[in-house]
């Protein structure tokens, strides 16, 4: 038995059962998809479930963010739905859905049984002979469920042989991938790899049943400590109108709970992942950890709230939307003012395609959505005869694609495969070769009252869903002149303060941006709405150099240290080395400030020689930094503790894009060599100064 809580016995073997029996009707020619018979087949082995596998497959997708990246020589197959309720507690259904789905896709499978079209992907993983062991996995994130399951060989390569035509095995005689195999039934079996028969059902534990009641109660309960709502309740379809009271959430962050992940559907600027530092030029740390909540608050788990309101809230679907049950006659009316727009539809039977993508890169490291983006929009931009109009598609940055008009694939296909080589920060080419997958899902109906779609793929979004996409696009799509000026951060975008535009200063580097947060609602009326709320956040200083972060680190810090000392210190660090002091030596040119604490940030000066009220100052900046400058061990674990984690670029390699992440501060550049080769052959030493001095001599200065 795995080690696995989250998932159970049953389950691993309805995903098992599946698999071996499909497998071993495929091998004695009885199987039929779609009125097209498969096999029979030779040499197909059975199906082994490993923990392992399991494990991988559960960490996965345990944010349920459709990712099948980076899996070595394993092989993957993925799909989400959107959920109610009911399915909560019952994702057996749903599993035997996906793994039906996902063997269809033989219907197209050719008479030499090649991996020849994307159509197959899914169904070659699952089919191909030689695989023999199996870890599968479900997870829930608010009203998504994904389904995911490992395979130990790869089953779409293009021009492989998913399985070889012939008898299925009789004897072990017949099985000859795996040296001592036996045949079982018409499958072969791998030595050492026998299926856990131990798996047996167990019986539901005392509250067991209330597992998925509870992800929905935490979800809900989230929901209530943001704001009040009416909300329908759908138990034994009976329709009952309830007054959620406003709850205050105390708490900055959300829950460190196993269901923090299904608090999703509630938008807040003051998640969690927005409250670290963040920075669109990769000079960025890796955000914050949330501080531990205080025992009395509330923390928006069901511990929290009373038995009443727990039963309340367990007959609750999140995903239904009903109009408002009426509204008061008694008092006087007011007029309100608020941050929702109407969202004005063309149509009211407006009709979009979606699309399912898939972001290739060579790598084994998993694309952020910013990589993503940068793949996907160069694949439109080479691609124009496909993307006529370039300006009417929508990416969410992951996997979904929506288009008010079908693509037009070559062969009227519903796959393409679409390549292009794309400059990435991360990697270390110039251009990495990339590819982009489209799968056509099907139509979508842009209709409020429908809560779900009738289309057979559920990984179709429901309308307001789209919406939100259809929003967010106009500030990432590069296309667009203005998205230039802006960053995008999770469901918030955030003005880029350039060409003199004002930021708030935070010292240390540091700076706050001005943003919003946008989210599509359903009104009174089934009406679509667009919320959009000011939001704040801390960023990098963009295209800062190293020699002005270490400026403002160690300026932070040390007007920080004499607001504290000033009585027994005069001047930061001059003890550490005698015979220098920042009037002299660390002035530099302070910031102009405007109202409110804004600073703007005037050209860099290539003047040397330090001003008179920068020697007064006691200011660090690059153009006051001597050829002797050097920092004091004090001065270095400060820098050390700001700069750790952060990501560079570099700017030495014209037209290079390179971006590195700090780990550590070693020695200066002037003391750290190394064991070089000269090109007559004889062994030399250098050190790092010396060779950026020779190496890069036109481009090569102290700051």
């Amino acid at each position: 038995m795995c080690e696995n809580p989250k998932n159970k016995d049953n389950l691993r073997h309805a995903f098992l059962d599946f698999h071996n029996n499909a497998r071993r009707r495929v091998a004695q020619g009885i199987e039929r998809i779609k009125q097209k018979r498969l096999g029979p087949a030779k040499n197909m082995y059975e199906l082994a479930w490993n923990c392992e596998m399991e494990l991988k497959a559960q960490d996965q997708i345990k944010n349920c963010d459709g990712s099948v990246e980076g899996f070595g020589s394993w092989s993957a197959n993925s799909i989400r739905y959107n959920i109610g309720v009911a399915d909560r507690n019952r994702p057996k259904p749903l599993i035997e859905k996906a793994l039906r789905s996902w063997w269809e896709g033989g219907s197209v499978l050719g008479k030499d049984n090649k991996y020849t079209d994307e159509s197959l992907y899914y169904f070659g993983n699952m089919v191909h002979a030689a695989t023999t062991q199996i870890g599968c996995a479900y997870a829930i994130c608010g009203d998504i469920m994904q389904i995911f399951c490992l395979y130990d060989d790869i089953g779409h390569i293009d021009g492989m042989v998913l399985y070889e035509k012939g008898e299925a095995c009789k004897s072990g005689e017949d099985c000859i991938t795996y040296k001592d195999s036996i045949c079982y039934n018409h499958l072969c079996k791998k030595p050492h790899d026998e299926p856990d028969r131990s798996l047996q059902e167990e019986k539901p534990k005392t509250g067991e049943h209330l597992d998925g009641a509870l992800l929905t109660l935490q979800a809900c309960a989230y929901c209530c400590l943001v704001r009040f709502a009416w909300k329908r309740f759908s138990r034994n379809r009976s329709c009952r109108t309830l007054i959620i009271p406003d709850i205050p959430n105390t708490s900055r962050h959300k829950p460190q709970t196993q269901a923090s992940a299904y608090t999703e559907m509630v938008h807040s600027d003051k998640d969690s992942g927005d409250s670290g530092i963040h920075s669109p030029d990769n000079l960025s740390s890796s955000p914050r950890k949330s501080s531990p909540s205080n025992s009395s608050r509330i923390t928006g788990s069901p511990r929290d709230l009373s038995p009443l309101l727990l039963q309340e809230l367990a007959c609750m679907n999140v995903r239904e939307v009903a109009a408002r049950p009426g509204v008061g006659q008694i008092g006087r009316p007011i007029a309100i003012r608020s941050n929702f727009f109407e969202i004005d539809l063309s149509s009211s039977n407006m009709m979009v395609v979606q699309y399912h993508v898939e972001v290739h890169h060579p790598g084994s490291r998993k694309l952020d959505r910013d990589e993503n983006r940068a793949i996907f929009w160069k694949v439109v931009a080479d691609h124009p005869t496909i993307f006529a109009n370039k300006f009417a598609v929508a990416f969410d940055g992951a996997h979904q694609l929506y288009t008010p008009y079908r693509l037009e694939f070559p062969e009227k296909r519903n796959s393409m495969r679409l390549e292009a080589d794309v400059p990435l920060a991360k990697d270390s080419r110039e251009r990495t070769p990339c590819a982009v997958s489209f799968q056509c899902v099907g139509p979508v109906l842009i209709e409020m009252r429908r809560t779900r779609t009738n289309n057979l793929d559920e990984r179709v979004l429901t309308p307001i869903q789209i919406l939100d996409i259809v929003c967010r696009q106009s500030l990432t799509c590069p296309f667009i002149d203005n998205a230039a000026n802006f960053y995008s951060w999770k469901s918030s975008c955030y003005r880029i303060p350039i060409n003199g535009a004002l930021a708030l200063d935070l010292e240390g580097g540091k700076e706050m941006w001005t943003g919003f947060f946008s989210s599509a609602h359903v009104a009174s009326g089934w009406k679509p709405l667009l919320n959009i709320d000011v939001a704040h956040t801390a960023f990098y200083k963009a295209k800062i150099s190293m020699v002005q972060f270490m400026c403002d680190v160690l300026n932070e810090r040390a007007g920080a240290y004499r607001n504290q000392s000033s009585t027994t210190r005069s001047s930061y660090g001059s003890t550490t080395q005698p015979g220098r002091t920042y009037g002299a030596t660390r002035g530099g040119t302070a910031a102009s400030t405007g109202r409110g604490g804004y600073h703007t940030y005037p050209a860099r000066t290539t003047h040397t020689t330090p001003q008179r009220h920068e020697e007064s100052s006691g200011m660090l900046s690059p153009s006051t930094l001597y050829k002797e400058f050097s920092l004091s061990n004090h001065e270095m674990k400060i820098l050390a503790e700001a700069v750790k984690g952060i990501k560079i670029r570099i700017s030495h390699r014209k037209g290079a894009v390179r971006v590195y992440r700090v780990n550590s501060l070693q020695m200066p550049a002037d003391q750290l060599t190394f064991k070089g080769v000269t090109e007559d052959g004889r062994e030399t030493i250098k050190s790092v100064a010396q060779y950026f001095a020779e190496k890069y001599a036109q481009m090569f200065r102290l700051c």
